[in-house]
């Protein structure tokens, strides 16, 4: 993660090997558009926040989001049961998916 500005102010010194997610932790928005473009050598003009809820109504409103998993998938914390194959996630499930 790159150096970045605190929403709070001061500076978080850049880290070699953080976790993605740590950038929004540190500085908000602008520092992970900055990983971002640091990581992929892309520049952002934009860019989209949206949570959990909005997330699973986006893939409703979408028709679902099509995946195929190679091994079936059981996951107790998210409740999320898969056979192997390809599926059609509804937004519910696909946030289980992806957290």
């Amino acid at each position: 993660r790159p150096q970045c500005a605190k929403p709070s102010g001061g500076t978080a010194p850049g880290e070699h090997q953080a976790m993605f997610n740590a950038a929004y932790q540190v500085g908000g928005p602008a520092c992970t558009v900055k990983t971002v473009e640091k990581m992929s050598g892309v520049r952002m003009d934009h860019y989209l926040e949206v949570d959990f809820k909005g997330f699973e109504e986006f893939v409703d409103e979408l028709g679902g989001v099509d995946v195929t998993t190679h091994r079936a998938i059981k996951d107790t914390s998210s409740h999320l049961s898969l056979s192997a194959g390809k599926h059609t996630l509804k937004g519910e499930q696909a946030l289980a998916l992806v957290r």
